[in-house]
């Protein structure tokens, strides 16, 4: 076995001196660190009206992805919630503002983030009866 390899490796040390020999062999174990988390999507844009699922996926060491892993979801913005899943809800009302989630995932002591933008809708006015109206709809 190699040790720039997850596992047990026997190590023996050889002494090519006079008298010298070689020792018995120790296990010696090479453990899986993990070393980054991703989360997928970053960057994405959505309506205060969608639902967004989230994932991740943790590195060890050795650049090998980790599976079966258990995340831990939290974010961080105003009225958004995140399941234990990764699904992110969107609150209905934000106040009339653009709004940008960080979506942070965590496990074995590494965190990975992502980031989401709520577009609000947007207000148009139009003309009815000699009354100004307000009608929100769908950025796009």
């Amino acid at each position: 076995m190699d040790i720039a390899s997850i596992g047990v490796a026997t190590v023996t040390v050889v002494n090519p001196a006079p008298g010298g020999g070689t020792s018995n062999g120790l296990p010696f174990t090479i453990y899986r660190v993990c070393k980054r988390i991703t989360v997928d999507p970053d960057g994405k844009t959505i309506s205060p009206h969608d639902n967004q699922q989230f994932y991740a996926h943790a590195y060890d060491q050795f650049d090998q992805e980790i599976t079966d892993t258990v995340f831990t979801w939290q974010t961080a913005g105003p009225q958004g919630a995140i399941s234990a899943a990764g699904l992110f809800q969107v609150a209905r009302s934000l106040g009339g503002q653009q709004v940008v989630y960080t979506i942070t995932a965590s496990a074995y002591g590494v965190s990975g983030v992502a980031h989401i933008t709520i577009v609000l809708e947007t207000t148009r006015w139009r003309r009815r009866r000699n009354l100004w109206c307000v009608r929100l709809s769908r950025s796009v």
